[in-house]
């Protein structure tokens, strides 16, 4: 018999972003705080929150930075450092915003995506912040996800998406009249077939940086969803959250593969996708995460989640997941 119970305080229903620790171990930041998943023995193995050191339990976003790992909140950021303590970067202490949506680090820099004052960016070396906002350039303060290819930052927002290059110290902003399919973007990645946008409810638009054109990916062409909330690249594979569950994009065979809970997922809204060696792990809004061994001959999910609030329940199962 396997039995799961309250081994390690409470485990949230509410992933929002997952960091791989190492190839057994995974951070989990939730609504509820930030918890260490072990994998092989299927427990939480250290919890972090408001009671013993966090400023906020709703985590946006966790990077690592030489060996310190950086956790962005509702409520500013949080630096943990090797040796368990908390060190705190907020309006106090620079910020223009406590409400952060996102972490890029880059080149000696954490670019700082918040909700209300556009961009700060913290230099490692001498510790200084400087703010990149609407008076700038950007297309809009509010910001949701900012990624980095080819030496320019992609810079998704709730009003378009701009593309910022620091060599030409120059902006390129697009919005719904140049082709987007509507101007709230989620997530922003690029490779070498474009830039990929996830919008809230329709789809994702590919601009190609060499024509200028935009194309369009919705439910028409196989995806499961049109409101998307992440777009991870796993070699020839996108990995694609939505509202209603996955999709793997194949962009050489140019197919589509949909996953809902029918096929063992945990929940269909999927807001988190982290892409480690072994596993592909997915964080939803309302019952846990769940992951996959991707070396697995099969497609079979191992779910882990929790129902109970101050419980931690680990409910293993398989799933054989069928083209059906």
């Amino acid at each position: 018999w396997i039995t799961r119970g309250p081994k390690t305080g409470f485990f949230s229903k509410t992933v929002k972003n997952i960091f791989n620790n190492n190839n057994n171990t995974v951070w989990l930041g939730t609504i509820d705080g930030l918890f260490l998943y072990d994998i092989v023995s299927d427990t939480i193995i250290k919890t972090f929150n408001i009671s013993n050191g966090l400023s906020d339990n709703f985590i946006t976003s966790i990077i690592k930075v030489n060996d310190d790992f950086w956790i962005s909140t509702y409520n500013g950021i949080n630096i943990l450092k090797p040796d368990g303590k908390i060190e705190i970067i907020d309006k106090n202490t620079g910020l223009g915003d406590n409400i952060i949506t996102c972490l890029l680090y880059v080149n000696n820099e954490i670019w700082i995506g918040t909700k209300n004052w556009g961009i700060n960016i913290y230099n490692l070396k001498n510790k200084t912040i400087r703010s990149i906002t609407g008076a700038d350039g950007i297309i809009s303060n509010s910001i949701n996800s900012i990624s980095f290819y080819n030496n320019r930052f992609l810079i998704a927002t709730d009003e378009g998406v701009s593309i910022y290059d620091p060599i030409l110290d120059s902006y390129f902003n697009y919005t719904k009249t140049d082709g987007l399919a509507m101007n709230q973007v989620k997530t922003i990645i690029q490779n070498p077939f474009g830039i990929w946008c996830g919008t809230v409810g329709e789809g994702i638009s590919v601009l190609n940086p060499s024509t200028e054109e935009w194309s369009v990916f919705n439910e028409a062409q196989g995806l499961i969803d049109g409101f998307i909330f992440k777009i991870v690249e796993d070699g020839q594979y996108l990995w694609i959250g939505t509202f209603n569950g996955i999709t793997m994009y194949d962009y050489f065979n140019k197919t589509f593969m949909n996953y809902s809970m029918d096929n063992g997922l945990p929940d269909n809204s999927i807001g988190e996708i982290n892409v480690t060696n072994q596993y592909i792990f997915i964080g939803s809004d309302n019952n846990g995460f769940g992951y996959i061994q991707k070396n697995y001959p099969a497609n079979e999910f191992h779910l882990s989640f929790n129902n109970i609030h101050n419980s931690l329940i680990n409910i293993e199962s398989l799933y054989q997941v069928t083209d059906e």
